[in-house]
């Protein structure tokens, strides 16, 4: 797909503020303008597009009644992070990483217990891969016999108690409570994988997330998901396919496959002053986090702004190099805080890294040398 196009469809995308505030009150998503993606596109190329049309899920949405018992009691046990393990190629695909980058996201792979069967469809997670502010999940669904899933794209989805449309899914502590802070959001994509036989009843699907807001990490939380339906087609709200339920829970790693670097530093950010607290880079994730002096960007609109962070964003190896930030992934300005002043911005670099290669960072201009936190 032409950079070109890829623009276009992050206009199409952009979120109103009554589509936020509906989100927030039930969860009941209205579908925006997009147009259908083709299975026959490179994944790759996929996640540039899927990038801009994050569906955002809010703490204080999934907290109604919808989920029976704490986190903890649906828990179900899973397999911790195994050094043996290898990371998935459909998983490589996605993060644009080939053969000789598996060595580098092996850390953040690990396997879920998960084997659910009924009479309305078998679910299993084939595989997981996280961070600490992006989570990955493979997810195989084997349909009733004679149900055909030949569509391009599959997202399974919840019900709340008064049967709206819910994401289905939420991400605890590792106490086991939910997360529901007041600015406690996670955005997730779905995409279906490539398929055999497409007019048969297995579906492969990749569910990936992203930290939003001043949304807790994923690293030593935990994933609950409560399926009710399989939907054709990308927004909730669609053609269900397949209704059932299929729920559990799995824990997250406590390990983290990235390094978090103290900075504490007071630099300008976009002309602004801002304290920049620490700095995270995983082998496919940047991210800073923002203290004093964040309320000065919610001045900004970027998503109309010229500006885009992802340009003046990059990492110097210790031999050197400088590592740019992939320009079709993520957003162009941070996510603020509205409850106090804090934010946090984060990108993919333009290849997979190894953090303990990079020496410093530069931003805006200024270079920063890096020491761990």
């Amino acid at each position: 797909m032409e950079n070109e196009k890829l623009i276009r469809m992050f206009d199409q995308v952009k979120l109103s503020r009554e589509r936020e505030e509906a989100m927030l009150a039930d969860l009941l998503w209205e579908q925006e303008e997009s147009r259908p993606m083709r299975n026959k596109r490179k994944l790759t190329v996929i996640f540039a597009a899927a990038a801009a049309m994050l569906l955002t899920v809010c703490a204080l949405a999934v907290s109604e009644p919808t989920w029976r018992g704490s986190l903890t009691a649906a828990r179900q046990e899973n397999e911790l992070p195994q050094t043996e393990l290898t990371v998935d190629p459909a998983l490589l695909r996605a993060f644009g990483a080939g053969p000789e980058d598996e060595h580098l996201l092996r850390g953040g792979v690990f396997t879920p217990d998960i084997h659910i069967s009924s009479e309305k469809g078998s679910l299993t997670v084939r595989q997981a891969w996280t961070d600490r502010y992006r989570l990955a999940i493979l997810w195989d669904f084997t349909a009733p016999e004679g149900t055909v899933l030949r569509g391009d794209n599959y997202r399974f989805q919840g019900r709340t108690l008064t049967g709206g449309l819910s994401a289905g899914w939420r991400i605890g502590n590792s106490d086991g409570q939910a997360n529901h802070g007041s600015g406690s959001c996670w955005a997730d994509f779905w995409i279906k994988l490539d398929d055999e036989d497409p007019e048969d009843n297995h579906l492969a699907v990749l569910q990936m997330l992203c930290v939003k807001g001043d949304s807790p990490i994923f690293i030593g939380g935990e994933y609950c998901f409560q399926f009710r339906e399989l939907n054709q087609e990308l927004f909730p709200g669609s053609e269900t396919v397949v209704s059932g339920e299929w729920s559990g829970t799995f824990s997250l790693p406590e390990a983290d496959i990235g390094e978090n670097f103290l900075v504490d530093q007071t630099i300008a950010l976009d002309g602004k002053n801002v304290r920049l607290e620490t700095l995270y880079i995983s082998p496919v994730t940047v991210a800073l986090e923002l203290g004093e002096g964040a309320l000065e960007l919610r001045k900004t609109d970027y998503r109309a702004a010229s500006t885009d962070w992802r340009e003046h964003i990059f990492l110097i190896t210790e031999d050197g190099e400088r590592i740019g930030m992939q320009k079709n992934l993520g957003s162009t300005g941070p996510d603020l805080c509205a409850v106090n002043e804090s934010g946090r911005f984060s990108c993919q670099p333009e290849r997979i890294i190894d953090p303990a290669d990079i020496a410093a960072v530069e931003l805006f201009g200024q270079s920063i040398p890096l020491a761990s936190a």
